[in-house]
């Protein structure tokens, strides 16, 4: 937000010298070293911006007449002043400390305050100053040395706003060198500014960059890892493709040598079944011999007893038929005998003989 006229002219009446201060020529100051930038300790390898604030020195202008007749020459190089010691502004207070407690590395530049020609004049009325075009005197001239700018943004703001040209040509040329080389030196601090925001997007962009290279590392790794455990994952379904199509060939081989084997348990079952049918067939045959095996025991039981008494039968007829031939030898005996002396019978023996 820029500030007004208004807040401008307030806070430089606060900070208004006393108007009878006599101009003197002070003793030089040592001019400051230029701060400088340093590069971050986490990222060393990315370009760093060293920023140098600009030293302007304005010569010492005795009365009010010589500083006219300056302006009106050309420009030259003039010693600096002597900064007038003032009181801190609460702001620009507040913006240093809190540039200090930060982390970035912006660095604390010193702030030009009001020169020895600058103390006895004073402010121009409301009227005058819109006459002009142009502020007598910038609102950064006010802040004392060492507030840090490119820490307080309200003083960075203030201070760009001393920078602006007065559209006016005259009130461009009656414009004092000291004061050109002022309003110079807040646009060298917004540039700074700008260099500094700058280093802190590079150092930003730097540890981003950092960030997504660790990140971009353990991805790399993490994508190294998933393409071994793809390629063994790839290489373990190959294997498995392997032994699926093995086991499948050997089910196959299986399911035929199932079907040849049913077709011999098959044909084995009916020659079963067929010598099953057979030997029932043979055993029935057999009961019926077996039958028939007794009955003929049976009836060889009956005929050996039948041939028992016929033998028995036979022995006593073979007795009989001794007896029968014993009788006849006996009568034939009996009979000879009784031949022997008949003589009828003698008779014919003797023609017989």
């Amino acid at each position: 937000m820029r500030p007004t006229d208004a807040e401008i002219r307030q806070f430089a009446k606060r900070k208004r010298p006393a108007s009878g201060a006599s101009p003197s020529r002070p003793a030089k100051k040592p001019t400051p070293a230029p701060p400088t930038v340093e590069a971050s300790a986490t990222d060393q390898s990315e370009p760093v911006i060293a920023l140098v604030a600009p030293t302007v020195q304005a010569e010492e202008r005795p009365t009010e007449e010589a500083a006219e007749e300056i302006s009106a020459a050309s420009p030259v190089r003039v010693e600096p002043d002597d900064v007038r010691e003032t009181e801190h502004h609460p702001a620009a207070s507040a913006g240093a400390t809190g540039g200090a407690g930060s982390n970035s590395s912006v660095p604390s530049l010193p702030v030009p305050s009001v020169g020895a020609a600058d103390r006895g004049k004073a402010l121009m009325e409301p009227a005058e100053e819109d006459r002009s075009g142009s502020r007598s005197m910038p609102p950064s001239a006010y802040y004392p040395e060492g507030a840090s700018a490119l820490a307080d943004h309200n003083l960075a703001r203030r201070l760009c706003q001393g920078i602006l040209l007065p559209a006016d040509v005259e009130s461009l040329r009656s414009r004092q060198v000291a004061e050109m080389l002022s309003r110079f030196y807040p646009t060298m601090v917004e540039l700074i500014f700008t260099m500094s925001e700058l280093e802190a997007g590079y150092r930003w962009f730097g540890n981003v960059r950092a960030a997504f290279k660790e990140k971009s590392a353990a991805v790399e790794a993490e994508r190294a890892m998933l393409a071994d455990q793809l390629q063994q994952s790839v290489d373990r379904e190959a294997k498995l493709i392997d032994e699926v199509s093995r086991l499948e060939s050997e089910l196959r081989s299986a399911k035929k040598e199932a079907k040849h084997k049913g077709r011999a348990v098959r044909r084995l079952r009916r020659e079963r079944d067929g010598a099953t049918a057979k030997l029932q067939g043979e055993r029935e045959q057999l009961r019926v011999s077996l039958e028939k095996l007794a009955e003929a025991e049976e009836e060889l039981s009956i005929a050996q007893v039948d041939a028992e008494m016929a033998k028995a039968e036979v022995e006593s007829a073979k007795q009989e038929l001794a007896r029968a031939e014993d009788e006849a030898i006996y009568v034939a005996e009996d009979v000879s005998i009784d031949r022997r002396y008949s003589p009828a019978c003698c008779q014919e023996e003797g023609s017989d003989i």
